[in-house]
């Protein structure tokens, strides 16, 4: 893993932390949706009952790519939940 980023999965909510411009992105898990945040795109909010996390992880994916440009090609393992 490149020593400027790291990458966390803990059960349903992940975070990525670029070490070199100190932005982290996270997934939360609040009431009834999951949060994808701190990226220059702002909040993204996807409902819980529509959302797989098949889906969940290929938003994340996206997430981080578009909120990135150039620094990242995201390869997160699943979870075992």
């Amino acid at each position: 893993m490149d020593k400027l980023r790291s990458v966390y999965s803990i059960g349903y909510i992940y975070s990525y932390t670029d070490l070199e411009s100190g932005t982290t992105l996270k997934v939360t898990s609040e009431g009834d949706n999951y949060i994808l945040s701190g990226g220059a795109t702002g909040e993204y909010k996807l409902p819980k009952s529509k959302t797989s996390f098949i889906r969940l992880k290929a938003h994340w994916d996206n997430y981080i790519r578009i909120n990135t440009p150039g620094k990242c090609e995201p390869n997160l393992k699943e979870s075992s939940f």
